[in-house]
């Protein structure tokens, strides 16, 4: 008897930031030059408010920097920043490296309006000449003396509204399975607007109409979205491959955007945006089939690649919304014969973004396993 069982998913949920960043390069020709370099800010479409905003200044010798040469040197840059659009005062600040400390830090809290901050000046000169035990490696801190400022602005996002009071909601994108595949791509678009986090639930239909009892590709079913699989981007990204593991079958889907604008996030209702379909839980049981989730962006029909084998599948997501996934298939008997593991890789983009670690067991005549091979990646 084919058996397939599914392990409860495990989400290790972190706190969602919405980080915007900017960043200036002050080359050391520019120090010599005391040249003014120009930071332009872009606040988020959306009403939004600021929740925390940091400029880091840093000078440096660079990716260059030679370290273990025992060799003594001081150099001092003046930096001299001015704001545009808030009441920000002006900051001039010196910063200094040496022997042993080629790399100084230094974090400015912006406070004020910040959303109304529209401009950052930053300008940087040497405060004395540079001075060094060597003349060349005077040389070199000469030419690779830098400054880089960041700005960091941690924005809480509300995805409910514009300021226009238009509602905002996601358009999701048809889905196609590739032949053979388990994992889905399901994709979506925003109307032009940047949400910080989005939530997608992917729901198995089962037929409640007992004269389609033996219809494989036409039921009935009702719409219970309390048993559906519930997963968050963790990002803008408006993109997540799901390894679908529920069998073959009609499966209908949804997704909303998530705020920050207020205390919570996902947890608070209030940072909940418009589901791309069925908002409100109310649509009664409809018929689907084939031809009809073809044209519906909102369902699809999947084919389980492992349809007539036995196997376990268990997922766990982490960090970053990365993902684990297991699968263990076994004989008639229930004897495990292979084990596959899916690992998310460094490489997060096209047919990388995954490794395959494969191990096989090798039983005698008894059933018993009498060979484990070591996981190898395929």
């Amino acid at each position: 008897m084919l058996r397939k069982s599914y392990l409860l998913i495990i989400l290790f949920a972190l706190n969602l930031q919405v980080i915007a960043q900017g960043e200036i390069q002050i080359s050391s020709s520019d120090i010599i030059g005391s040249v003014t370099k120009t930071m332009t800010l872009q606040h988020p479409q959306l009403r939004h408010k600021v929740k925390s905003a940091f400029l880091d200044i840093e000078l440096s010798l660079g990716t260059m920097d030679k370290l273990g040469v025992d060799v003594a040197y001081d150099a001092s840059v003046d930096v001299t920043v001015t704001f545009s659009g808030t009441n920000q005062p002006q900051l001039l600040q010196t910063i200094a490296i040496k022997q042993g400390k080629p790399v100084q830090l230094y974090r400015i809290e912006l406070t004020g309006d910040v959303s109304n901050l529209t401009q950052i000046d930053i300008s940087a000169s040497l405060t004395n000449a540079i001075t060094a035990a060597d003349p060349i490696y005077k040389t070199y801190v000469e030419q690779n003396i830098q400054v880089k400022a960041i700005t960091i602005l941690d924005y809480g996002i509300d995805v409910k509204e514009l300021p226009t009071s238009t509602k905002l909601a996601v358009f999701p994108v048809n889905i196609l399975q590739a032949a053979g595949e388990r994992v889905m791509t399901f994709s979506w678009t925003s109307g032009g607007f940047e949400f910080p986090n989005y939530q997608v639930q992917v729901l198995r239909l089962f037929n409640i109409d007992p004269d389609r009892a033996q219809a494989e590709e036409e039921i009935e079913a009702g719409l219970n979205w309390a048993e559906a699989l519930i997963v968050e981007t963790m990002s803008p990204k408006k993109e997540i491959k799901l390894a679908i593991a529920e069998g073959t079958g009609f499966y209908a889907w949804r997704v909303r955007p998530i705020g920050t604008f207020y205390e919570g996030e996902s947890t608070n209702p209030l940072n909940h945006g418009i589901w791309s379909y069925d908002e409100g839980n109310l649509l009664p049981p409809r018929i689907v089939n084939k031809s009809t989730v073809s044209s519906d962006v909102n369902f699809f029909y999947f084919e389980d690649p492992d349809d007539q084998r036995n196997y376990t599948y268990n997922r766990v997501f982490t960090e970053q919304n990365k993902t684990n996934e297991v699968i263990t298939y076994a004989n008639n008997l229930q004897l495990i014969r292979q084990k596959q593991t899916y690992i998310e890789s460094n490489d997060t983009t096209g047919a990388n973004s995954k490794t395959l670690i494969v191990s096989q067991t090798m039983l005698d005549y008894t059933g018993r396993p009498s060979l484990v091979t070591m996981p190898v990646p395929v």
